[in-house]
């Protein structure tokens, strides 16, 4: 178990750079809720004091290793592709300013490992805290239908949450899972209970957390995310712990029991799951991916691409360019508004960055997949919650919010964030 946390002990009080960087983390999660502006702020924020401590204290050695300078690589793919955007200033913000979430993933890293990990501790307690009221919040809006502030959502079947009517909770939560759910089995580590002369470990406990969030995020409503959150859960349960299997089949063969349950006995859900998902894609998958819902999304971000093969649009520039006359045909047939972007990752990489940018991104990621695979060093079961959101996030077909946007990109580099850390290669001694 942690030992207690000393808030009075001097060297933290007295250091202001790393005072102000772990105060303003502990709460993040609660700036998703209050806007993306304030997002980029307190990102830029967090940024400003974690390059002004490596440079007073002498620390700019942090930054010599292979995830900064893919990073930087990154980066400068990107300034490119602004470069043959179709409108650069519009695309500049976006590409240039990505160099914000470098050094954000970059302090993540420092703050984390620094110290004995004790900041480590009280950011994950916080986030802790947060994520079990947004749970508590809602399963609340369940039963009343309204949240604690009164919010609620205007499609059935859906929950709002803090969000209110911008139904992006279920990708909140998604990005949050499994870090919490790490944290969790690692407070429940090395500790035993005593019932009746018997020693149960008390890090089993962990299997009626999965249970409930995994509940959860089915209960949102959010079909997409919820299959991510899935296969997460699946691939961390049979990660973190190879024992228990037969806790593991009742655990699962009983949650998809009572998902069964739900869905035969709530026409929303029913409608959401059954009617317009599994039903359209049993008959013939890829014929009818492209008659979803989505399925003008896609059509006219492969238009876009044909258009603009090597650089794409460039950032930003997707959705006036599909105000052009050439692309209404496929908002017609599948009877679907325009949208700034095309509801599937990769569909949103080529329209927008080409194959240029699309085979850049690619290439980043399969790198990064393959050290942190090599190196085996899953601390505490961050290093798995990072890699496995990362992974299903570029999962093909399933339908996703845009990348590139203040809240996506947020959620996506700070688990990219986890998947990195420990990393041999980064040094965390001065």
């Amino acid at each position: 178990m942690y030992s207690k946390i000393n808030f009075s002990n001097k060297s933290f009080s007295n250091d202001f750079f790393q005072f102000s960087a772990v105060i303003l983390l502990s709460i993040f999660p609660l700036l998703f809720f209050l806007g993306t502006a304030l997002i980029n702020i307190s990102i830029i924020i967090l940024d400003v004091i974690f390059i002004s401590e490596l440079l007073i204290k002498r620390r700019l050695n942090f930054l010599k290793n292979y995830i900064f300078f893919s990073l930087i690589l990154l980066w400068i793919t990107f300034l490119i592709n602004i470069i043959f955007s179709i409108d650069p200033l519009n695309s500049f913000d976006r590409g240039f300013g990505f160099i914000r979430f470098i050094f954000f993933i970059m302090l993540v890293l420092y703050y984390f490992n620094i110290n004995n990990e004790k900041y480590q501790k009280i950011i994950l307690y916080s986030w802790l805290i947060i994520f079990s009221i947004t749970s508590l919040d809602l399963i609340f809006e369940l039963v009343n239908g309204k949240n604690i502030l009164g919010f609620q959502s205007y499609i059935h079947g859906r929950l709002a949450g803090f969000f209110n009517d911008e139904l992006i909770i279920g990708h909140f939560y998604y990005a949050f899972i499994l870090i919490i759910l790490s944290f969790i089995f690692r407070i429940f580590s090395n500790n035993k209970f005593n019932v009746i002369n018997k020693e149960y470990d008390l890090k089993n406990f962990i299997y009626l957390f999965i249970f409930l969030f995994l509940l959860i995020s089915f209960l949102i409503g959010e079909r997409s995310n919820f299959i991510k959150v899935l296969i997460m859960i699946l691939l961390f349960t049979f990660f973190f712990e190879r024992k228990l299997f037969k806790l593991k089949v009742i655990l699962f063969s009983s949650f998809f029991i009572l998902i069964v349950i739900i869905i035969n006995s709530n026409d929303q859900y029913k409608k959401r799951f059954v009617n317009q998902f599994i039903n359209q894609y049993l008959e013939n998958p890829v014929k009818n991916i492209f008659k979803s819902e989505h399925g003008g999304h896609y059509l006219t971000a492969l238009k876009v691409y044909n258009n603009n093969k090597v650089f794409g649009v460039g950032f930003k520039n997707y959705g006036n360019e599909i105000k052009k006359k050439e692309y209404k045909y496929f908002f017609y047939i599948n009877s679907i508004d325009p949208s700034t972007h095309p509801h599937q990752i990769h569909f949103e990489f080529i329209a927008e960055l080409g194959l240029f940018g699309y085979f850049s991104l690619m290439f980043f990621f399969i790198y990064h997949f393959y050290k942190c695979i090599k190196q085996r060093n899953f601390n505490n079961n961050l290093n798995l919650s990072g890699l496995f959101f990362v992974f299903t996030s570029l999962l093909p077909l399933l339908p996703s919010g845009s990348f590139f946007t203040s809240h996506g990109a947020t959620l996506f580099w700070m688990n990219f964030a986890f998947m990195c850390l420990n990393q041999k290669e980064i040094n965390y001694k001065f």
